[in-house]
C-alpha cells in the first residue's frame, strides 16, 4: 500500500483556453482508484496537461498520423522493462483535450467532468498496458473503468 501512496501525479494546464476539466485532487484520487483496480504494484509517475484543439490536433498527427483533435492521448515514457532496472516504476503522460471532451460531453448528453473522469482512467489504463484493439481486451479494460468509476462514474 505505501507504494500507491508514492504515486505522484504532476497536473499542467496548457494552452489558452484549456482550463483543466478535473483537480488536482480529483486526478490524484482517480488515479489510486486506477492503480489499485488494476492491481498495479509499482509506483506511478504520471503528467496530466489539458490542452486546446490545436494542440491536440499537432500531437495527434505527429503520433498518431491523425489530422484531427482527440479526446485523449496517452504515452507511456518509461516503464519497468529489465534494461532499465535502475528506475523504477511507470512514468506516463495523459492529454487531455478539454474543449473536445465538452463537445463530446454534450452531443451525449453527459456532465463533462463524469465525462473527463472516465477519459483520464482510460487513458491510466493504457499507460498500466491496458488495449481495447481486441474483444476480449475491451471487455477487461471496460471491466477496470467501471470497478474505478462505478456505474455513476463517482
Amino acid at each position: 500500500m505505501s507504494r500507491l501512496l508514492s504515486s505522484q501525479i504532476h497536473v499542467a494546464a496548457t494552452a489558452s483556453g484549456a482550463q483543466p476539466l478535473l483537480t488536482i485532487a480529483q486526478l490524484r484520487f482517480l488515479a489510486r482508484k486506477t492503480i489499485i483496480a488494476a492491481h498495479c504494484s509499482q509506483p506511478i509517475e504520471l503528467s496530466v496537461a489539458f490542452v486546446d484543439r490545436q494542440q491536440s490536433r499537432a500531437f495527434n498527427r505527429h503520433y498518431r498520423k491523425r489530422n484531427t483533435p482527440t479526446n485523449v492521448l496517452s504515452f507511456t515514457l518509461h516503464s519497468n522493462r529489465p534494461e532499465n532496472r535502475h528506475n523504477r516504476g511507470r512514468i506516463g503522460e495523459i492529454i487531455l483535450c478539454s474543449p473536445v471532451i465538452r463537445e463530446e460531453a454534450r452531443q451525449q448528453n453527459l456532465p463533462v467532468g463524469r465525462h473527463a473522469k472516465w477519459l483520464f482512467v482510460h487513458g491510466m489504463l493504457h499507460i498500466l498496458g491496458y488495449d481495447h484493439a481486441k474483444e476480449g481486451d475491451f471487455h477487461r479494460m471496460q471491466r477496470t473503468e467501471i470497478a474505478v468509476l462505478g456505474d455513476g462514474i463517482l
